[in-house]
């Protein structure tokens, strides 16, 4: 039999995550059954259940790869930041990139895993935990390019302010996302034209 390569599976891994986001992404964390990702993937019980030994490990995969990937493009985009001439621009950016790089995944309905995630994180402590330490590692990355627009700016940054921008950054994405889903009619330009209507 022959022996089975680290590249198949990964790749074998990714299969099963991305057919799992899918489905959470239509029918939620709880109406979604391990049946129901088998069947979203064409493979055998076995062949998934030998990647994953159930449910909560999928959802936590998904989750954790998901925000990695956007944290990998956020960090592009602050990369980036020094051709954006206001902090409305570089937010609006982000936002694009962020809905582009989902819409990736198979459907731009993925954004509806983060409301999944932050409703299932008050009960299950590893969806908290993975959530904290992404959101956290995106809030440093926000900190940093505050730093950056405040040196921009001939202001000498401070780790309170830095940090305060950070968190208020986060809950202006986190809002947006909300928004999106429950209402539908918000863009990452009314972000950029809103931003940057309350900027001095």
């Amino acid at each position: 039999m022959p022996k089975v390569t680290e590249a198949h599976r990964v790749a074998r891994r990714s299969q099963i995550i991305d057919a799992a986001r899918r489905r959470f992404a239509s029918n939620g964390f709880h109406m979604t059954s391990m049946d129901d990702v088998i069947a979203e993937t064409g493979l055998s019980a076995g062949a998934l259940y030998g990647y994953f030994p159930g449910k909560d490990a999928l959802i936590l995969a998904t989750i954790d790869e998901t925000l990695d990937i956007l944290l990998e493009r956020a960090r592009t985009v602050f990369d980036e930041s020094a051709t954006h001439p206001t902090i409305g621009d570089t937010i609006e950016q982000l936002l694009t990139t962020i809905l582009g790089t989902l819409a990736q995944q198979g459907s731009d309905d993925v954004t509806r895993i983060a409301l999944y995630a932050w409703a299932e994180a008050p009960r299950n402590p590893a969806v908290h935990k993975a959530l904290t330490t992404r959101y956290t590692q995106l809030r440093a990355t926000f900190a940093e390019i505050a730093g950056a627009w405040l040196v921009r700016n001939g202001s000498t940054p401070d780790p309170a302010t830095t940090a305060a921008i950070a968190k208020t950054l986060l809950s202006t994405i986190m809002g947006f996302v909300t928004q999106r889903i429950l209402l539908g009619d918000i863009h990452p330009h009314d972000i950029r034209v809103g931003l940057d209507a309350l900027s001095p």
